[in-house]
């Protein structure tokens, strides 16, 4: 079953309690967005072709950084998850170039190549502390 969560951008407040963005705080804030798929066929090589593809995303307009790879499956502490298979971790210059991403042509056309090997999928998005 394709689990997919909304990609509602998450404000992080860490111990600090509610952060207090104004509106043009927000407009210059940057945006990180991870995602963690847990593929149907979680081989090395679908894993490896998941993690490389995703460094085409570097090339849409506003992303600053892109970071995909396979799950450490040496890090079996208590906090580490173990049901996925593949991570990515992009960040981007603006809330507007995260609203880009989505229907990027380069995304989507990730997606279409991918999604249907998609068991699950998790968004986490944020504003990174300052």
């Amino acid at each position: 079953m394709l689990r997919l969560l909304p990609a509602t951008l998450l404000l992080l407040t860490a111990c600090a309690g509610p952060a207090q963005h104004s509106s043009a705080d927000l407009q210059q804030t940057q945006v990180v967005h991870d995602v963690f798929f847990t593929l149907e066929d979680g081989s090395p090589e679908a894993c490896e072709a998941l993690a490389q593809a995703c460094s085409a995303l570097n090339g849409i307009p506003g992303v600053l950084h892109v970071t995909a790879g396979i799950r450490d499956e040496s890090q079996q502490g208590g906090a580490n998850r173990q049901d996925f298979h593949v991570g990515l971790h992009v960040e981007f210059d603006s809330p507007e170039a995260y609203e880009g991403y989505g229907p990027h042509p380069t995304h989507q056309g990730l997606v279409e190549t991918f999604k249907g090997n998609w068991k699950a999928v998790e968004v986490f998005d944020y504003f990174p502390a300052r």
